[in-house]
């Protein structure tokens, strides 16, 4: 689990330094997740 936290901080100070706004800041963050997520998904399923 702290590989996803420590993956998800550095995509977080990767968006701050690069001046994106709080809307898109959010917008980013929550596509980094449902992506990640539906990765792990895909990983589960073609290992079965």
């Amino acid at each position: 689990m702290s590989d996803v936290v420590n993956k998800l901080w550095g995509f977080c100070h990767m968006l701050r330094h690069e001046g994106i706004d709080y809307n898109d800041y959010i917008e980013q963050l929550s596509f980094f997740m449902i992506s990640f997520v539906a990765k792990i998904q895909f990983n589960k399923i073609q290992n079965q």
